[in-house]
């Protein structure tokens, strides 16, 4: 079991993806600019005000002259399925891990309300169980566009798990084609895949993400390979991508989770890249080394981000000394190593990203908000072995200046 007590490192984190189409999708669904565009404006037209909460459009992203790397990603996320709550040999974790929940996957749940006893189910605090219940009043789509929407029988036969099959009937000598309803339990859908932009603002120093659309993800077992599970998507919703924490204390909202997921970076289907990813990750922490009197980045080990490095320790970033304590798992006696961590953007394959996801029964809609980052990195010993992996630090959007 290994900890650190003092950690002073930090870390960071591809095909043209049709760049139009994405753009019309954005367009369409956000409103709010991240910059003020210093273009001349030589058309008459009035737009209407921009909601605060809004996040920017593709277009204006790619106008922004600090955005120098951007691109598409879907990551998948358990809303109920904390790893650690698990041992390595518990069958619900080596189920999720085969699922592919093999990297951090954990929650936090900022509020849970019920509006009244007498009418509440026991699984009214899962996500998808809201989403089924509201089914009527919501618009789904086919795939991650959004551009096809579903037909309410077809919302109805997902939910119900129609399948047609095909059996041999022994007197006609003829195949037939039938009909089978499984109904779809709650446990059968196992997490939620996000389709989202993740881009890079030199600016501020800091990796952003804007959720585009969401699908509840269904498990499977194929009837041809049955060792093998996997996850499908149900069908899409467009969630709202807010840019401020919403309130979390109004009655309208009767369900919050914090989510911390990690991704590979490679996975990224790139829209912009002016620089690599991993020259991008060693610019940031350059620049937080040279803004280190005002850049607030917190310590590796705080969850939400909320202890802070010091000036000295981001001095230092990605060229410190950690002390590691390791414990023996017989004697429990505890060994210090002093560890030096060089730390370089090509090193940086994983980004957590830190999401809080809130459900609204008034509009009968998700809000996703982006709260932060945390590049992961690998922990070596002073023989180059494998220690451990985790945050370098926590970076989050309110402590941008």
């Amino acid at each position: 079991m290994v900890y650190s007590t003092q950690s002073t490192s930090v870390m960071k984190s591809i095909n043209i993806i049709q760049a139009m189409s994405l753009s019309v999708f954005l367009t369409a669904s956000c409103t709010t600019a991240e910059t003020t565009s210093t273009e001349n404006n030589t058309t008459t037209e009035i737009s209407e005000p921009k909601p605060v909460t809004s996040a920017p459009t593709l277009t204006e992203l790619e106008k922004n002259p600090d955005i120098t790397w951007m691109g598409e990603v879907e990551v998948d996320y358990a809303l109920n399925y904390n790893r650690w709550d698990y041992d390595k040999e518990a069958k619900e974790r080596v189920l999720m891990e085969n699922l592919g929940f093999k990297t951090r996957n954990s929650f936090k749940i900022l509020k849970y309300q019920v509006k009244d006893l007498n009418t509440s189910s026991n699984e009214d605090h899962n996500l998808f169980y809201k989403i089924i219940e509201n089914r009527k009043d919501m618009e789904f789509y086919r795939d991650a566009s959004l551009e096809t929407k579903c037909t309410s029988k077809e919302v109805e036969y997902g939910i119900g798990q129609v399948d047609t099959i095909m059996t041999f009937n022994p007197e006609t000598m003829k195949e037939e084609l039938q009909v089978v309803v499984n109904d779809l339990s709650l446990e059968d859908v196992k997490g939620f895949r996000v389709r989202q932009i993740i881009y890079y603002n030199k600016k501020e120093m800091t990796f952003k993400a804007i959720a585009l659309a969401v699908a509840p993800l269904v498990y499977e077992i194929p009837s041809e390979t049955p060792s093998r599970a996997d996850l499908k998507p149900l069908f899409w919703i467009k969630p709202t991508a807010l840019t401020t924490a919403p309130e979390i204390a109004s009655a309208d909202i009767t369900w919050a989770k914090r989510m911390y997921r990690n991704f590979d970076l490679s996975t990224v289907k790139m829209i912009e890249q002016e620089q690599a990813v991993d020259v991008v990750v060693d610019q940031m922490m350059a620049d937080f080394r040279a803004n280190a009197k005002t850049t607030k980045i917190a310590h590796t080990f705080s969850f939400d981000g909320t202890e802070y490095l010091t000036e000295e320790e981001i001095l230092h970033l990605g060229a410190s000394i950690d002390t590691i304590i390791t414990f023996d798992p017989k004697t429990f006696k505890e060994t210090k190593q002093a560890i030096e961590n060089k730390v370089e953007g090509k090193n940086i394959k994983n980004l957590r990203l830190i999401q809080d996801w809130v459900w609204n029964d008034k509009t009968q809609s998700l809000s996703i908000r982006y709260v932060g980052f945390a590049p992961i990195i690998n922990r070596l010993d002073e023989e180059g072995k494998f220690l451990n992996s985790g945050p370098m630090f926590v970076r989050k959007i309110e402590d941008i200046q």
